[in-house]
């Protein structure tokens, strides 16, 4: 900047140094894009419930897990921060603090900053190439003592690593499905007992794996069950869209124009919308599907468009106008008529987040609204920039998919509305009721954060299942106990381990044949070795049979012994024989 100023060469500068008039010096400046979030958090005020959590966790033996189970608003950052205190400043020793999203990263990185200034490095993927390095370096200098990112911070080149804390750890973005695959929580503990450090599992909603963990005595529960400041946790109000749909059918006048807006929003949920705006308070809006509509279809002949390379219809977005696959990122231009037969009546089925913002901003036009999904949050700091205007009230409702859901602390928001809560119930995976039941009480748990209070309407045709029942009550050991039920008889994790072996091919038949060849391969080699703890189920098409041009087959093998599990797949993947132009993966879990 000097030489920059004073418009000359660098020999200027070598030539006053030899004289004695400057001093030239190299120092390495660090990118780091966080520097100035960083605030000042108030001193520190524990409640009876959070002191304990506190002392029982500091107080722990190496390679000890405490699962710390606090409902939403409960203050189990403050825990995570008092933890990190003790660690860092009275054992001299490091930590990693591992969040699910990218998204979550800026608010947690502004609390861990106000608590340990610039002891604090930030790993995610979000950043450029240059700034991980410049954090990873510091790290490893041991010039900054705690790693803050998503799953891939969990390998930050820290020595002593005293605590390794995972927030939010039911999320399945934890799991990496791509090589190397590892689950970040369970890797945790792996590392932590490798180098005697504590760990922290957090959750308002524990995944069923850390909650039998803990039943088991592999884990030490600790429990939050009060919201912290004595806040109360929201009132949840469910409307069933199937009386509201006839409602407004027999309401509606034979002349009258439709309204694509009562088929999506019901009066309560728009009426709370309106009370918001009036008071100029905020608003979430859930949906967990993006693009526009879910698929299009031809009214006369039924055909809907699908992904060339995947067996998966494609998903129209408006804005740009396109079909996109949301597997392979195939994109196609929208067709004026129908490809199958000419027709030009085209339908948009189902909904996407595009859609309900734009039915939103017809409804209300006054209102300042910001949609946070894939789409709108690809480039670099997208997701702060929403938060931060959330967070300056430039923002009236905050529409998003499940990354609204989770970690967000706002105290004008007073309302939190799911447009559809039946979005992953029907999803051809075991622990969809989990998931659902996961993402409703965690977005139940942004309204009321602050002396406003709040108010949360769930809309939902399924307003039976035990995922939704129980999420409208916030009674997370009521579902605990009726999912582990639904769980015990079909034997499905967490009561046994579960390998979901997948062979792809390019081929469809040569792949059928050489996954059915692969489960009679194994099934002989339980057999031969007498392993009557192992059952395979299968083989059969992928739910998704084809993604990215390759065919794909599998068949489960399940266990209630993990040893034997690791051991038989580890010997599948070195030696089950498969042809060269097939490919064979293990799932674990």
């Amino acid at each position: 900047a000097l030489r920059t100023q004073a418009d000359c060469s660098a020999g200027v500068f070598t030539a006053m140094a030899k004289r004695g008039l400057v001093v030239i010096r190299d120092e390495v400046l660090q990118r780091d894009p966080f520097a100035e979030r960083a605030g000042v958090l108030p001193p520190p005020d524990p409640s009876p419930q959070q002191r304990a959590a506190i002392d029982a966790i500091v107080a722990g033996e190496p390679g000890q897990v405490y699962l710390l189970h606090g409902i939403t608003g409960s203050g189990k950052t403050l825990v995570y921060i008092e933890v990190l205190r003790e660690v860092l400043r009275t054992q001299g020793r490091t930590a990693i603090v591992l969040v699910p999203e990218i998204a979550l990263t800026s608010q947690t990185v502004d609390r861990f900053r106000g608590a340990f200034g610039d002891d604090v490095a930030v790993l995610h993927s979000g950043l450029s190439d240059g700034e991980r390095l410049d954090a990873w370096q510091a790290l490893r200098r041991g010039e900054r003592r705690i790693a803050v990112g998503a799953r891939s911070a969990l390998f930050a080149p820290l020595e002593r690593v005293g605590v390794v804390i995972v927030d939010e750890e039911h999320e399945s973005s934890y799991k990496q499905s791509e090589t190397p695959r590892y689950h970040a929580r369970e890797a945790a503990i792996v590392r932590a007992r490798a180098e005697g450090a504590l760990v922290v599992l957090g959750s308002a909603t524990p995944s069923l794996e850390s909650w039998e963990r803990a039943d088991r005595g592999q884990a030490i529960r600790l429990t939050l069950p009060d919201r912290a400041g004595g806040a109360q946790l929201p009132p949840v109000g469910v409307v069933d869209m199937r009386v509201t749909a006839k409602e407004a059918k027999a309401a509606r006048h034979p002349q009258a124009p439709y309204d694509p807006t009562l088929s999506v929003f019901s009066p309560a949920l728009l009426a709370a919308l309106e009370t918001r705006l009036t008071r100029g308070e905020q608003s979430l809006l859930l949906l967990n599907r993006r693009g526009f509509a879910a698929f299009l279809q031809c009214h006369a002949c039924g055909d809907v468009p699908v992904c060339p390379h995947c067996s998966i219809s494609l998903t129209y977005h408006r804005v740009p106008e396109q079909l996109v696959c949301h597997y392979c990122q195939h994109h196609a231009d929208v067709p004026p008529t129908c490809p199958q037969c000419g027709s030009d009546k085209l339908h948009r089925r189902g909904l996407g987040t595009q859609q309900v913002e734009k039915l939103i901003a017809e409804r209300f036009p006054e209102a300042r609204i910001a949609r946070m999904d894939v789409d709108t949050t690809s480039g670099k700091w997208a997701h702060t920039q929403i938060l931060d205007r959330v967070a300056r009230h430039d923002v009236d409702i905050l529409l998003g998919t499940q990354m609204i859901a989770k970690g967000l602390d706002f105290p004008n928001v007073t309302l939190v509305g799911v447009v559809d809560a039946d979005t992953g119930l029907n999803l051809p995976d075991f622990r969809a009721s989990e998931r659902t039941f996961q993402l409703l009480s965690q977005v139940a748990g942004r309204a009321g954060r602050g002396a406003k209070g709040g108010e949360v309407i769930v809309q939902t045709r399924m307003p039976n299942t035990h995922a939704v029942r129980h999420a409208l009550t916030h009674d997370y050991l009521g579902f605990v106990r009726e999912e582990l039920g639904a769980r015990r008889n079909p034997a499905y994790p967490p009561f046994v381990h579960i390998t979901n072996v997948i062979v792809s091919g390019v081929h469809q038949e040569a792949t059928a044949a050489a996954a059915t060849a692969a489960a009679e391969w194994v099934t002989q080699l339980m057999r031969k070795q007498g392993l009557r703890d192992l059952v395979l189920v299968g083989p059969a098409p992928c739910p998704i049979d084809r993604i990215k041009d390759r065919w794909r087959w599998h068949f489960l093998l399940k266990s209630s012994q993990p040893k034997l599990m690791t051991r038989v797949a580890r010997y599948i993947a070195e030696r089950c024989p498969i042809p060269a132009d097939s490919e064979l993966r293990l799932v674990v879990d």
